[in-house]
């Protein structure tokens, strides 16, 4: 059984889990009840989750957020240790985002596996200008569209539309908003079947290619895919 959420809520359906979290306002910011919630979430989809692709959704807000206050120190530490976590979750995560994706909301898509955006759609980045620094963005927006743009995007705040972050590979797929629900499916439909200790080794090993030299990467390719062929995966 599912925790009891306050301010998120859960669709397990299959092979897909629907995530739907309500932001505090402004849109995108952080608040106790939104960490608790995600922590729960994240230990059910550990422990005892049966889904093998989690999609988020509400990861945007209808217009441009007011600005927000500035998290607390440990309340960074929780959400950068939860966003590892979903990172290490042998499942594909998906990003839904239709609007402006400002602030932990574009932390959270960022650090998501892929991201279907619609057209309208826009990225925004203020921390910087308000005097505090876009989580691990910094490390993650860098990996995705190169050290001078997520320079520029980070330092000046600015925002970027949708179809500038799939030409970035940002964003996997673009659509029209009235065709989210049709290009959630098709990607999903490409992902699955979803071999979840598979899935959880590829990612593992890719995150690790930026920083790993070949004779080391090899080993530790090997060492994974003797694990693939002697357990078997679990879909």
């Amino acid at each position: 059984m599912p925790p009891a959420f306050e301010v998120l809520s859960l669709q397990e359906q299959g092979a897909v889990a629907f995530v739907d979290v309500r932001w505090p306002a402004p849109h995108g910011s952080l608040s106790e009840r939104l960490l608790a919630d995600l922590e729960a979430l994240v230990t059910h989809l550990e422990d005892e989750g049966r889904a093998s692709i989690v999609v988020f959704r509400d990861l945007s807000a209808g217009t441009t957020p007011a600005a927000a206050p500035k998290p607390e120190i440990n309340q960074c530490r929780r959400w950068e240790n939860l966003l590892v976590r979903i990172d290490r979750l042998a499942v594909v995560t998906i990003a839904v985002i239709d609007g402006t994706c400002e602030r932990f909301c574009a932390q959270l898509a960022i650090a998501c596996d892929h991201r279907v955006a619609t057209a309208r759609s826009e990225f925004y980045m203020p921390e910087v200008k308000e005097g505090y620094l876009p989580g691990m963005c910094t490390f993650r927006l860098t990996k995705f569209i190169g050290l001078a743009r997520a320079r520029r995007v980070i330092f000046t705040g600015a925002r970027f539309k949708a179809a500038q972050a799939t030409e970035w590979g940002l964003v996997d797929v673009c659509c029209d908003a009235g065709d989210a629900e049709r290009a959630l499916k098709g990607l999903i439909d490409e992902l699955s079947p979803v071999d979840r200790t598979v899935i959880q080794l590829a990612r593992r090993l890719l995150n690790e290619s930026f920083a790993t030299s070949f004779e080391d990467a090899i080993g530790n390719f090997l060492a994974a895919q003797h694990r693939c062929f002697g357990k078997g995966g679990e879909k």
